[in-house]
């Protein structure tokens, strides 16, 4: 089997420049070539050249800028800082002959309660860059 119909004639391509725009968005004058740019197309000529560039210490007070810290910073930084003191308390404060299943559930402890510490400080640091 084919996959053309000798029933039906094939239509030729029909000419972009004889076509009505749809969209109304051509000039009646204008050809699709003479048309320009596609609308959000920036010409090149138009794009801003690094000389017209404006430092952004002109445009922005430094006063009003907001310095948000960073919370996955301060929570890494609690979850490191719970690591170093469940080693220490695992080193120094258990005997040696505690299971090891015990130190595993105080390094957690201890870790989870560094990484709650760490986004604690913060939001109390959030809740001060607000003012």
């Amino acid at each position: 089997m084919t996959s053309t119909d000798p029933q039906q004639p094939s239509s030729p391509t029909p000419d972009p420049a004889e076509m009505p725009d749809p969209a109304g968005m051509l000039d009646p004058a204008e050809t699709p070539e003479s048309a320009g740019t596609p609308a959000g197309v920036l010409d090149p000529a138009e794009t801003p050249t690094p000389a017209e560039t404006v430092p952004v210490t002109e445009v922005v007070d430094p006063r009003t800028v907001r310095r948000a810290p960073r919370f996955k910073a301060f929570a890494w930084t609690g979850v490191v800082v719970g690591l170093i003191v469940s080693a220490a308390l695992n080193l120094f404060a258990l005997e040696p002959g505690h299971p090891t299943w015990s130190r595993s559930i105080l390094t957690l402890e201890v870790t989870l309660a560094g990484l709650v510490v760490g986004v604690v400080w913060a939001l109390i640091a959030d809740r001060r860059s607000r003012r």
